[in-house]
């Protein structure tokens, strides 16, 4: 989660503008990137707790309720290594390729990458919305914004 923390606060400081200038894109539409940060920060607090939670979970007594918690945690884990991955080295990804390249080709690839968590990680509670900024509600972090 310190990982989570320091790549938010990096691209807060000083990547969102660079990025903004290499997709010709304003600070304010790429706000995404940031909620996106605080969505998995969020998570991993949340999954955090949840091994104290299977650490007491007895092994005989609750042998089914074990099984569900550790699909589901797995789940989490995977969709939420699924978000980090987009939001930090598929943005990298993007600004290195986006230099020198058209800028009807890095409109494009901008819109591509801004499109891209839609679908992934919803639920049935979020059929709505998509994109990044859909990915914030209704997620292992509570449901609500963050």
């Amino acid at each position: 989660m310190q990982q989570v923390l320091k790549d938010m606060a990096a691209l807060e400081l000083s990547e969102l503008g660079k990025m903004a200038n290499v997709v010709r894109a304003s600070a304010t539409d790429l706000r995404f990137l940031t909620r996106a940060y605080k969505q998995i920060a969020s998570c991993r607090r949340v999954l955090r707790w949840a091994y104290v939670y299977g650490y007491f979970l007895d092994p005989v007594r609750d042998a089914a309720k074990r099984g569900l918690f550790d699909h589901l945690q797995s789940d989490a884990n995977r969709l939420l290594e699924r978000l980090h991955g987009c939001a930090e080295g598929e943005r990298k990804q993007l600004c290195a390729t986006a230099k020198g390249a058209s800028p009807a080709d890095i409109a494009e690839r901008y819109r591509s990458y801004k499109k891209k968590p839609r679908g992934r990680g919803r639920d049935r509670r979020d059929q709505g919305g998509g994109g990044w900024a859909g990915s914030r509600r209704g997620k292992a972090g509570g449901g609500g914004d963050t």
